[in-house]
């Protein structure tokens, strides 16, 4: 599948990219970049869910709401939203970097595995 040409997001700039938004000129160093898509998505499952996926405790003062990798990233799962979910801190914290035995969104409690 090839790639459409397309003009550099850089306002001005003449040139012409494929496979990236910027020329090599104007690129985002990985050092510089703020995450924003991924704090605007955060922000948007934990309005959609205000709960904990786990144990179904809303967010309170001390125990925030966070977002959870279904499948860790070292066990080899994504950043995409089919692999995150709601946790409270403490769920979070208690998973770690194993995989539950049961399905986020249930309201069975958590078993904490390694798979």
């Amino acid at each position: 599948m090839s790639m459409l040409a397309r003009s550099c997001a850089e306002p001005g700039c003449p040139r012409v990219v494929t496979g990236a938004t910027r020329c090599h000129e104007h690129a985002i160093p990985l050092g510089k970049r703020t995450g924003t898509r991924h704090r605007r998505l955060a922000a948007r499952m934990k309005v959609e869910q205000p709960w904990c996926s786990y144990c179904g405790s809303p967010a309170t003062r001390g125990n925030d709401l966070t977002i959870d990798h279904i499948v860790p990233l070292s066990r080899g799962g994504t950043n995409r939203r089919e692999n995150l979910t709601v946790a409270c801190f403490r769920c979070n914290r208690a998973k770690s970097d194993g995989v539950t035995d049961i399905s986020p969104t249930t309201t069975d409690e958590p078993t904490f595995g390694i798979a």
